[in-house]
Order: C-alpha cells, then structure tokens, then sequence
C-alpha cells in the first residue's frame, strides 16, 4: 500500500496535491509493528518530497513523528526519521513551514542530532 501512495503523489499534478494531502495524511495509522511503521513513515518522507507546499498544514506533526522515529531502537525506524527531518528542512519554503509549527524548529533538529549521535 505504502508502495501504491508514493507513486500516486509522485505523478499527481499540482491542482490535486493538497487535495490529497488532506485525504491521505491525517488518516496514515501508525501500528505496533516496527516494520508497518518505517513504512508509513517512508510514504510521509516521500509526501514531503512530492507533495511540497500541500504538507504544510501538517508540518508540525510530521517533525514529531520524525523526532518519535528516531528516538526508537530500530534502524530502520531511526533512518527513515531522519529522511522525514531532512525532507522537511530542504523544502525551498521551509521559512513558511517553520512558522507553522508551533514550537521552535532549530531547538528539535538540535535535539534530533544529539538523538541520532546517542547523546540524549
């Protein structure tokens, strides 16, 4: 399904991304199995990347559930995090998205690293 949904947004055009932004990303469930939940992080990573300026309503819970993916024990779950941190960082209009979340982006991507290198 994952699969399905990244190649859904990657040939979509412009006037359908937000559309579908709002139709798919509120509803992605996180399950309990590791596996399911690198997975549905990988379509939220390929989301950002595709979908661009129509995640931003999403911005903020997005950088959390990156920050949760990279504070688990699984490798897998851990670099797909931060493949969710790092597409929400490169986007051009990351200045817009930065004013969208509600907490201070540069103090989370400090924390992130010190996360990543086991210092926190």
């Amino acid at each position: 399904m994952g699969n399905v949904l990244n190649r859904t947004h990657q040939k979509m055009s412009e006037a359908c991304k937000k559309s579908f932004a709002a139709q798919v990303i509120p509803y992605l469930k996180f399950e309990t199995k590791s596996k399911i939940r690198a997975a549905c992080t990988q379509v939220l990573f390929s989301a950002v990347y595709h979908l661009g300026f129509a995640v931003l309503p999403y911005a903020s819970g997005l950088l959390r559930i990156a920050l949760k993916a990279l504070r688990k024990k699984v490798d897998k779950e851990r670099i797909v995090g931060a493949k969710l941190i790092t597409s929400l960082m490169a986007r051009e209009d990351v200045s817009s998205m930065k004013e969208s979340l509600d907490f201070n982006l540069e103090d989370k991507v400090v924390s992130a690293k010190g996360v990543m290198l086991g210092t926190r």
